[in-house]
């Protein structure tokens, strides 16, 4: 699947070969079609494509045990509403001080969500 990079929108599907490499002429074909038509070029494309199934079932499972670990992983936040946007990410789990308040995480802290690990090694 050919998308446009800055909306995300979808332009053109190219299916693989039976062999399952890219069909190079026809990919280029239309990717060079649809940058005279709409006055692009070719970087303002990206290319996405599908997982097999077993990548796709273990970025799932991966996902579910994360949410099950700490709900609200990332939300976005306006900073700036003219100027900018962010993405903030939880690192512990949702009411984590309730029954301690606030305190600083320790090592091995249990109330850390393992997306959220990585951010106490630093």
């Amino acid at each position: 699947m050919f998308c446009e990079k800055e909306t995300g929108a979808a332009r053109f599907q190219v299916r693989a070969s039976a062999d399952g490499t890219l069909p190079l002429e026809e990919a280029a074909s239309l990717l060079a079609m649809h940058c005279l038509v709409r006055g692009q070029s070719p970087l303002d494309y990206q290319v996405m494509v599908r997982a097999g199934g077993s990548l796709f079932e273990r970025v799932t499972m991966k996902a579910r045990q994360l949410l099950e670990a700490g709900r609200a992983i990332a939300w976005r936040q306006v900073v700036d509403a003219l100027t900018s946007r962010a993405i903030a990410f939880r690192s512990m789990r949702d009411n984590a001080e309730a029954a301690t308040g606030a305190v600083w995480a320790s090592k091995d802290d249990p109330r850390v969500t393992p997306l959220g690990r990585p951010a106490h090694w630093i």
